[in-house]
């Protein structure tokens, strides 16, 4: 209990066990060691306002800091005027040091948290990265089988196939001589050039698949007009392609 003046007028034996008999000196100077009173001294707000104020003080004692929570009331006379005031003190320490513990537990969380968070952030970007380089080499590898597949299939069209082409006609025109002549092997010349034809059909089937002709104007002029160049070559006449824009 201290008076108007903040000097302690009593205290209880748990008070003075723990700092000794201070009745008689200023409240502030025995804990504070303050020549004036306390900032936001919660008896200080008590004699002013007449309310119940509550505060918080950390009081170092030796190698340790005591925490303590304060709450003050006034002290009225019969009169109802305020005489003095009384504080309650509560060590808090042992809760204080609890909450301190769990605060570091905390950020302690939060740092792992963060080390683990920024660890999968680092992994995932290292898999996007590895899938990104995996569809590039995907689509290089595609291309390049698209290329040698059209590479094959235009080699069996315009090689083999006009080849088998001239073939076919020369031996039509050997067999026509052959039977115009009577002489033996007309009809294995035209099974032969049954056959030609079969196989000319088939490397025709299988350049198509390997390399189809492209779905827009240019692949289909160019594709005709190679047609006509290598007809000419082969069968010796003139073949020429025209086509209106």
């Amino acid at each position: 209990i201290q008076d108007t003046d903040y000097k302690i007028i009593y205290q209880n034996q748990i008070q003075t066990e723990k700092f000794g008999n201070r009745n008689g000196e200023y409240c502030y100077k025995v804990y504070e060691g303050r020549d004036t009173v306390c900032e936001n001294c919660p008896v200080e707000l008590s004699f002013r306002d007449g309310e119940v104020h509550n505060a918080k003080r950390s009081v170092s004692t030796g190698n340790w800091t005591m925490h303590f929570e304060l709450t003050s009331s006034p002290l009225r006379d019969a009169d109802g005027n305020i005489v003095a005031g009384i504080k309650l003190v509560r060590d808090i320490s042992s809760r204080k040091k609890v909450e301190e513990e769990l605060l570091n537990y905390q950020t302690h969380l939060r740092e792992l948290v963060d080390e683990r968070t920024a660890e999968l952030q680092a992994s995932n970007e290292l898999l996007i990265e590895e899938i990104n380089d995996r569809q590039a080499l995907e689509k290089s590898l595609i291309e390049i089988e698209d290329r040698e597949r059209r590479r094959i299939g235009h080699d069996l069209h315009v090689g083999l196939g006009q080849l088998l082409t001239a073939l076919a006609f020369k031996i039509r025109g050997l067999g026509r001589k052959l039977e115009k002549g009577h002489f033996e092997g007309a009809a294995e010349a035209a099974d032969l050039s049954v056959l030609i034809d079969e196989a000319k059909e088939q490397a025709s089937y299988l350049s198509r698949g390997l390399s189809p002709i492209e779905m827009d104007e240019e692949g289909l002029m160019n594709a005709l007009k190679a047609l006509s160049s290598n007809s000419s070559k082969i069968f010796n006449i003139p073949c020429t392609f025209t086509c209106e824009e």
